[in-house]
C-alpha cells in the first residue's frame, strides 16, 4: 500500500532558480525517502460536504471582498466603498494606469488567443470537472482560462498565501510600496505568460501585501469573477477541513497544512464557486507534519489536472508512484513535455491529442539535461495540431515554438 503524506514541494517555474538540484538537497532530504504527496490538497473538495459553496447564501455577500478585489486589481471602485477615498489619490491613479496597461496585454497576447482553441477543443464532458493545479504559484489566469465552467480550482504551490490584505491599515507610503510590489511580482504573466520563481518570491514577500492572495484576488476580479468571500483554511491532523477567522489582517499560518479559499460568482452563477490555494511542501516519510490528508485522498476521481512549466519535477524515477496516482485520478490532463511523462499514457485507455512543436526538453539554468522523450518526438513528426499561442518554456525559445497535449480519458469511470 502507499504511504501518503500531506505536504508538497513546489519547486516552480523558475528558469534561473537552482532549487531544483535534483531534489536530493532540499532540506538534506534524500529523494527516496520522498512518498506520494502532490495530491494531498486534491480531495478537500470531494471528501467534505462541508466544504461545499453552498453555505454561503446571496444574503450573507459582504460586498468588502469584492471591493477588496477591484481596488486591487485597479479596477472602478463602487460608490461607498471603503476604498473610495484611497483610490482617488495619485499613487491609486498610477496603480490604475498601470494595471491597465497590465491587463491589456494579458488579454490580448494570452487569453483572447487561448479561449477560441479551448472552445474548439476542450471536450464540453470535462468542462466542469474540478480543475487542479499543481506547481501552481499564483497563476490562476491559465487555469481558469483553460477551464471556465469548473465547479471547483485547487491550486497546490509552496509560495505562502499571506495574510488576508487591509489595505487601510497602511500608511499612504506603506499602501503604494505593497502595491509596487505587487506589480513587480505579477508582470511576468503578461510578458511570459508564466510566474519566474525568484521574482515571485522576492517580491511576495514583501511586507505589506504579502503572498499569493494579492495576485489571486486581482486576477479574479480582472477575469470578471466577484469575489464574495475569503477566508483562512488549514487541514487538521485528523484530517477535517477548517475555516479560521476570515478578517482582514488574519494570516492563516498555525500548525499542519495551511490555505485560502476565495469564493466567487462568475457571470450566469447563481452559486459561489470555489478557489483554494494550499501551500504546502514535502516532507521526509515519517508521517510528520502529514495530517489526515489519506482519507481525503481516497475519495479523489473524475479531476482535470493541469501543468505548465513544471521543470520536468514528476520525470525523476522516485515521483513514478505519483504519476500514477494523479493519472488514475484524471479524466484529462492539460500539460506541456514538463509535466508528466508520456510514457505513462497508454493510448489504449487514452486519447491523445499534440498540438504545437516538440523534438527534445528545454534546457533551464540548473538543468542543463532535461529529460528527453524519444517517444512523444516519434509521435510529433507523425503529426500534431497546430498551437496559436506561447505555452509552458516556449516563450523562452529562439523560435517561440511551445508544445502541448491534450489527454482524455476513454473511460472516465475505470
Amino acid at each position: 500500500m502507499l504511504t501518503i503524506t500531506a505536504l508538497f514541494c513546489n519547486f516552480h517555474i523558475d528558469y534561473n532558480s537552482r532549487a531544483y538540484y535534483r531534489l536530493s538537497r532540499y532540506q538534506g532530504t534524500s529523494v527516496k525517502k520522498l512518498s506520494i504527496t502532490i495530491l494531498a490538497a486534491t480531495v478537500l473538495f470531494t471528501a467534505s460536504c462541508s466544504y461545499k459553496s453552498e453555505n454561503i447564501s446571496r444574503k450573507e455577500y459582504n460586498p468588502y471582498w469584492s471591493d477588496l478585489s477591484a481596488f486591487l486589481a485597479g479596477m472602478p471602485v463602487r460608490e461607498g466603498s471603503i476604498f473610495a477615498k484611497a483610490a482617488l489619490t495619485n499613487d491609486y491613479e498610477l496603480h490604475r494606469s498601470w494595471m491597465n496597461k497590465y491587463w491589456d496585454r494579458v488579454q490580448k497576447e494570452n487569453i483572447d488567443i487561448i479561449v477560441p482553441w479551448r472552445n474548439a477543443n476542450i471536450p464540453a464532458s470535462i468542462e466542469r470537472n474540478t480543475a487542479f493545479y499543481p506547481l501552481s504559484g499564483a497563476d490562476f489566469v491559465n487555469l481558469y482560462t483553460f477551464f471556465p465552467k469548473a465547479e471547483r480550482y485547487i491550486m497546490v504551490s509552496l509560495e505562502k498565501q499571506g495574510p488576508i490584505p487591509d489595505p487601510m491599515k497602511l500608511s499612504p507610503r506603506e499602501l503604494k510600496q505593497g502595491l509596487v510590489s505587487v506589480r513587480n511580482a505579477i508582470w511576468t504573466i503578461a510578458s511570459l505568460n508564466y510566474f519566474v520563481t525568484h521574482i515571485m518570491r522576492s517580491q511576495m514577500n514583501n511586507r505589506y501585501m504579502e503572498g499569493t492572495l494579492p495576485a489571486l484576488l486581482i486576477f479574479s476580479s480582472r477575469m470578471g469573477l466577484k469575489v464574495v468571500n475569503v477566508e483562512n483554511v488549514t487541514i487538521d491532523a485528523a484530517g477535517t477541513l477548517l475555516t479560521s477567522d476570515n478578517l482582514p489582517g488574519t494570516r492563516g499560518d498555525g500548525p499542519g497544512v495551511n490555505g485560502i479559499r476565495i469564493q466567487f460568482l462568475a457571470s450566469g452563477d447563481t452559486i459561489p464557486r470555489d478557489l483554494v490555494y494550499l501551500s504546502m511542501k514535502m516532507c521526509p516519510e515519517t508521517g510528520e507534519g502529514g495530517g489526515g490528508a489519506d482519507a481525503f485522498l481516497k475519495k479523489l476521481s473524475g479531476i482535470n489536472t493541469f501543468m505548465k512549466s513544471a521543470i520536468y519535477l514528476l520525470h525523476e524515477p522516485d515521483f513514478r508512484r505519483t504519476c500514477e496516482f494523479i493519472i488514475g485520478r484524471s479524466s484529462a490532463v492539460l500539460q506541456d513535455d514538463t509535466g508528466m511523462p508520456y510514457c505513462y499514457f497508454s493510448r489504449a485507455q487514452w486519447d491523445i491529442h499534440l498540438y504545437g512543436f516538440y523534438t527534445k526538453g528545454f534546457r533551464l539554468k540548473g538543468i542543463p539535461n532535461p529529460p528527453h522523450q524519444a517517444d512523444l518526438a516519434t509521435d510529433y513528426l507523425a503529426g500534431s495540431r497546430p498551437l496559436p499561442f506561447n505555452f509552458g518554456y516556449g516563450i523562452m525559445r529562439k523560435d517561440k515554438k511551445s508544445n502541448l497535449m491534450l489527454i482524455v480519458k476513454k473511460n472516465p469511470a475505470s
